[in-house]
């Protein structure tokens, strides 16, 4: 027996107050089956008979085969400690700290020495200290729990003899608590180790078991008697399968029985039909057993109980225990598979059954996270209903739902890629988000969520096509009217262009000036025009690239209707017979009236020039001597800045 393994009268059997199972009758028993049980019931019972003072007795202890069926393998370990033996000074036993005591054994607590750690020593209790065969028995679990190097079985440091040549087993001490203790107490389940869902928590235990039970299967090692007694919760949940002591081999040429034999082991509220009629243990006979704890954990009781072994016995060949109605299907359906009564009709290892439970908890907590989506589906449905026209916070949430609600749903369909329920709840979310970015007029973000359904109906996906291709067009214009307005286009031609008009609309006045040309309508009539072909010539010369957008053209024109608005002014004044002096003048405050609007709805940066333009009028009107000298000026600072300012390297860099 294992620390901690002290017994408690009547624990994992049937206890006064248990609600019976509903009774079975010959009547509902189909008669071949029935007859079947009856037969092996009379073949087993000089055996059943022989056993029942144990059972009534202690109905929980496990039942040890008689000595003559064990095999040499503790003898052959007895034989070697003897000869390797550790010296009794390296080993303190408490005698007075007992940690458990059972049938066969007593455990206590110790100390190694060496290593100055407290250990569990298992040692032969008094009444059994001069029986050989429990020697042997003692040093058999040993033997195998030895060979089972594993996180779920409790570790054996060493085997020793204390100062009579008794065997002892030194092993780790756990600080822990029995399972069965665990299972009758969820409040103690939650406030030890911090578990919500109880079930749950339980259910990992028992995949830990699984993990032991096929690591040992492995090793050729079957268990035979697994029960909550016999798998120990340690302080930080780590779990430990013990009592290897009637394990059996899995096949020939094990230093163990092979589990073969008309000898019944096990314990009898727990075990498999075929521990009963004398078939061979295999390895699905623990599959059987750890159906077994599965029922305990959703019945509360083991599978099989009654008042006598012979009843026990029989309700084990029947099989059939009643599973609680509020037991949840999937579980349920596991119970009943693992417990069926042919080996060949349950789980094919233990490694099957954890993958079958380890897939349940995957599906529950898929279906946990689709019910928490689904919370969040109903918030965003309703808001992204009105979220088109609703403000900036509401718009925000409805946002912050649908990453809640798809990060839900494919969380779940990870986890159980079936869930009808998470597959329809990511189909709405993304439905819905698809219906409302149409609404919002963003057809491009339909249409990537539109990609992530499935099965997208026929009526969304022709409205979001139609959609993008009213975007598209939309997008088109825009684009246009973009290219049209865009200053950028024709950077390099156009400052050219601006140099030359530049350099020949100063140059003009400023050489009338040093000149000293007469002023005559002709010439006044005849410059703007001048200008204006200057202008054509040009624009023919980059004729594409100068006309290229909206933008180029309005510039190109607005100059073209100064030059020639100054030439039809100008006329007008000569028919008005108006100083030729005066009209010159007056043309200095027209083309000021002109650059001050181009500066308003074309180029800030002409506000310079027209600045200059109106000072150059008012100049010339006090010094009318040097009116060209100003106008050069003028024309110098409406063209400088405008070259300043569209000068190829700042256009370039703004794009």
């Amino acid at each position: 027996m294992s620390e901690a393994e002290e017994p408690r009268a009547g624990a994992g059997a049937p206890t006064a107050g248990w609600p019976e199972d509903r009774p079975w009758s010959d009547d509902e028993l189909d008669e071949e089956l029935a007859a079947e049980i009856d037969q092996t019931l009379a073949r087993r019972g000089s055996v059943l008979e022989g056993l029942e003072s144990t059972v009534a007795e202690r109905p929980s202890a496990t039942i040890v085969p008689p000595k003559h069926l064990r095999t040499t393998a503790g003898r052959q370990a007895l034989a070697a400690v003897r000869v390797a033996q550790t010296p009794a000074e390296r080993l303190e036993v408490l005698e007075g700290d007992v940690l458990g005591v059972g049938g066969m054994s007593v455990v206590r607590r110790g100390k190694q020495t060496a290593l100055d750690r407290e250990v569990a020593v298992k040692e032969l209790p008094e009444r059994q200290r001069e029986s050989e065969h429990a020697a042997v028995e003692l040093l058999q679990e040993a033997w195998v729990t030895g060979r089972l190097e594993h996180p779920n079985v409790v570790p054996v440091y060493d085997l020793a003899l204390d100062e009579e040549g008794r065997p002892r087993l030194v092993m780790k001490r756990i600080e822990g608590v029995r399972w069965t203790d665990l299972m009758q107490d969820p409040d103690r389940v939650r406030d030890r180790y911090g578990a919500s869902d109880a079930m749950t928590w339980h259910l990992n235990v028992f995949m830990q078991v699984c993990h032991a039970i096929h690591f040992a299967h492995g090793r050729g090692v079957i268990h035979r008697d697994i029960k909550p007694d016999n798998v120990m919760v340690g302080a930080y949940g780590e779990v430990y399968v013990l009592d290897w002591g009637i394990a059996v081999a899995s096949g020939e040429g094990a230093m163990l029985p092979t589990g073969e034999g008309s000898s019944i082991a096990g314990t009898p509220p727990y075990m498999a039909p075929e521990m009963i009629d004398g078939r061979k243990a295999t390895i699905r006979t623990d599959v059987y057993l750890l159906g077994g704890l599965l029922y305990e954990l959703v019945a509360g009781k083991p599978p099989h109980h009654g008042t006598s072994l012979k009843e026990i016995a029989r309700k084990v060949l029947i099989s059939n225990p009643t599973i609680p109605a509020d037991t949840e299907p999937e579980l349920a359906a596991l119970i009943r598979k693992a417990l069926a009564r042919n080996p060949s009709e349950r789980f094919e290892d233990a490694e099957s059954l954890r993958r079958a439970v380890q897939e349940l908890l995957e599906r529950r907590e898929a279906r946990a996270l689709a019910q928490a989506a689904l919370t969040d589906l109903e918030r965003l449905e309703s808001l992204a209903a009105v979220a088109h026209h609703s403000d900036e916070d509401e718009r925000v949430e409805v946002y912050d739902l649908f990453g809640a609600c798809r990060f839900g749903f494919r969380a779940a369909l990870a986890r159980d890629p079936d869930s009808r329920v998470a597959r329809e709840g990511l189909e709405t979310a993304i439905e819905t988000m698809v219906e409302l970015e149409l609404a919002r007029g963003a057809a491009g973000v339909a249409a990537s969520l539109l990609a992530e359904m499935t099965t997208p109906p026929a009526s969304l996906t022709e409205r979001v096509e139609q959609a993008r291709a009213t975007e598209a067009a939309r997008r088109a214009k825009l684009e246009r009217i973009a290219f049209h307005h865009d200053r950028r286009v024709a950077t390099r031609p156009r400052w050219i262009v601006l140099w030359i008009l530049t350099a020949v609309w100063c140059a003009v006045p400023l050489g009338q000036s040093i000149l000293e040309t007469e002023l005559t309508w002709f010439r006044e009539i005849v410059r703007p025009l001048l200008y204006c072909v200057l202008l054509l010539v040009l624009l023919a010369w980059k004729r594409k690239e100068l006309t290229a957008n909206l933008f180029n053209r309005k510039v190109w024109g607005v100059a073209m209707t100064i030059f020639a608005a100054e030439a039809v002014f100008t006329v007008g004044q000569w028919l008005a017979d108006l100083p030729i002096e005066i009209a010159a003048i007056q043309d200095d405050g027209m083309r000021g009236v002109a650059i001050a609007a181009l500066a308003i709805f074309v180029e800030p940066v002409l506000w310079i020039g027209a600045v200059g333009s109106f000072s150059t009028f008012l100049l010339a009107t006090r010094w009318p001597e040097y009116r060209l000298l100003l106008s050069a000026t003028a024309n110098l600072l409406i063209m400088g800045p405008l070259i300043w300012a569209w000068r190829p390297s700042r256009l370039e860099r703004d794009s």
